[in-house]
């Protein structure tokens, strides 16, 4: 699996659809944060880079706020709503750290209460906030995986503790398969980890076991959808309807279906299943956010 690390600073210029009102990405692309190093550092529209380690050098440490996983909800029962959001620290080489920052608003000030680190390169598959307690559930490094590629489910739930995000659980789920992807309507955000995708017709994804189908804009799809090692993937030949639509959409269609027929394996980004995809020698990858279970129409 090729993890793709960019994606994460990407995801921030999607359209998403953030909670209001309360604590906003803005607030949080701007706050002064703690705990990540020995003195406290302040994002600007969501990023903060430090001095060269070596004058004139270019490694230097950065930090960048993850838009998408900012999540509301009160964490300390005073019945204020708060936040938590999630932080990526790198030093310009390999490690890509990911942390956990908790933020309140006091008296119109947004005060950042809590940082607590989490690991190096980890798939997000989704942060909740529930019953008080921040729920994240990831892929961590199991087993025979290296560090880039890390296949083991693993769901930890903290709990704000005066000024600590204490630990309260960590279960470790097995290893992750295609079977995880089951029971799911996804919905395309991005043909390239950037860009968005077109906001209507939405183009959509389900796995059934050993096939996939959905609606590609204005077509149906299917084909198979085989798991061979972990999260390696084969996608066989796909079928579709030929219907006539907009040219545009029609564009659009062609490049998933093209994309998503050289999927090789897949990953979490943020929230968002990622299928990586290589096309003409170039590595991408096709993003899609959960809406839920099929509905009765399909996926």
């Amino acid at each position: 699996m090729r993890t793709i690390v960019a994606a994460l600073v990407l995801l921030g210029t999607i359209a998403t659809a953030q909670p209001a009102p309360g604590i906003t990405v803005t607030d949080a692309g701007d706050a002064t944060y703690q705990g990540i190093y020995d003195q406290p550092i302040t994002l600007m529209a969501g990023h903060w880079e430090g001095k060269p380690y070596e004058p004139g050098g270019f490694t230097r440490p950065i930090v960048t706020l993850i838009a998408p996983l900012l999540r509301l909800g009160d964490l300390n029962g005073d019945g204020v709503e708060d936040a938590v959001v999630g932080l990526e620290e790198t030093g310009g080489g390999t490690g890509h750290f990911l942390y956990l920052a908790v933020l309140m608003d006091r008296g119109g000030e947004i005060v950042n209460v809590a940082t607590r680190w989490i690991e190096d390169r980890v798939p997000v598959r989704s942060l909740e906030i529930v019953d008080g307690r921040i729920v994240l559930r990831s892929l961590q490094e199991g087993p025979g995986d290296a560090a880039c590629c890390k296949t083991m489910k693993v769901r930890q739930v903290f709990e704000l503790q005066g000024g600590d995000l204490a630990e309260l659980s960590r279960e470790e789920l097995g290893q992750v398969s295609s079977a995880d992807l089951e029971g799911t309507r996804w919905v395309l955000e991005s043909l390239t980890g950037g860009d968005p995708a077109l906001p209507e017709p939405t183009v959509t994804l389900a796995v059934e076991g050993e096939r996939i189908l959905g609606s590609a804009g204005c077509n149906r799809y299917q084909g198979a959808f085989l798991n061979p090692d972990r999260t390696n993937l084969q996608v066989g030949p796909l079928m579709s309807t030929r219907m006539a639509c907009d040219p545009l959409v029609l564009a659009q269609e062609d490049e998933y279906l093209a994309k998503l027929g050289a999927v090789d394996s897949f990953t979490f980004v943020a929230g968002r299943l990622g299928l990586v995809y290589g096309v003409d020698g170039v590595i991408g990858t096709l993003l899609f956010r959960d809406d839920g279970p099929p509905t009765t129409d399909g996926p």
